[in-house]
């Protein structure tokens, strides 16, 4: 279970839930008063305890089987729900490498990715996207070497955290890749990507909600560390609160989890760790 049977905030949500009751019954004795009878006295306090004992199982239930939440943060709300960020309205977060790389070919860019799915459905012309990307004049400014090494790909390398606006996307150079293709990032490498990416959506969103996946649940591999869904996505919202950026225009940040994550993920406890 995600969230265990004696968990302080089920316990004290629960506890709420007691005290509304509780005044509920007060007012009602009021008007009304069980008779001395001490059978029917006992049978009522059986039949108030076998409630209460419902009622917290009900809670329990509906805190590991929920699938979303709100939290306000900056003074920005911030929703995370299950979806499909394809589908969503706003701008639409699409990480990639830090090359920009375009090929899906199962080894650079496998398919089943979220980066390999737009490629393949919602990019109409793939070589007018690399040429917009190559003749960016901000990108240009950005590029911090060229590799010219690799035997298949772009050789034109971006910071971490640099965001590429393609109409209603926005393209993210969110994982280093080595000598054979493989996404990962350091430690250090996710905090200054994420703060970086905060930053250059605040460039760019213009007034727009953003939809942002939970970054770094696919095949990404972090170097010197294990972190689980749920702490990526503690993680993610942690960083948004750490840049200070706060979006205006009632724009919100929507965190989309895939239906296949979001039994790893404990929406009930996102309430807490902020």
């Amino acid at each position: 279970m995600k969230v265990s049977f004696f968990n302080k905030k089920l316990l004290k949500l629960y506890g709420s839930v007691i005290a509304v009751l509780s005044t509920i019954i007060s007012f009602i004795q009021i008007f009304y008063e069980l008779p001395d009878d001490c059978k029917i006295k006992l049978n009522v306090a059986i039949a108030f305890l076998i409630c209460m004992l419902v009622l917290y199982i009900i809670v329990f239930i509906y805190s590991n089987k929920k699938k979303s939440v709100s939290l306000r943060v900056n003074d920005t709300v911030i929703k995370v729900f299950t979806g499909d960020i394809l589908k969503q309205p706003g701008l639409k977060v699409i990480p990639f490498n830090e090359y920009f790389d375009t090929i899906v070919d199962d080894k650079l860019i496998s398919s089943n990715t979220l980066n390999g799915q737009f490629i393949l459905n919602h990019v109409d012309d793939v070589k007018a996207l690399d040429t917009k990307i190559k003749q960016d004049k901000r990108l240009q400014r950005l590029q911090i070497a060229i590799d010219q090494k690799r035997s298949t790909g772009k050789e034109m390398k971006y910071p971490l955290g640099t965001i590429y606006k393609n109409n209603d996307y926005l393209l993210l150079a969110f994982s280093s890749f080595d000598s054979e293709n493989r996404a990962y990032l350091t430690k250090d490498d996710i905090i200054k990507c994420l703060l970086n990416m905060w930053n250059e959506i605040d460039v760019v969103y213009n007034g727009y909600s953003i939809n942002i996946p939970l970054l770094g649940a696919g095949i990404t591999r972090f170097a010197g560390i294990t972190l689980s869904k749920q702490e990526l996505l503690e993680i993610l919202i942690m960083s948004f609160k750490l840049s200070g950026i706060k979006l205006e225009y009632n724009a919100n940040i929507n965190i989309i989890i895939y239906k296949d994550s979001a039994d790893d993920i404990s929406f009930f406890k996102l309430k807490d760790f902020l």
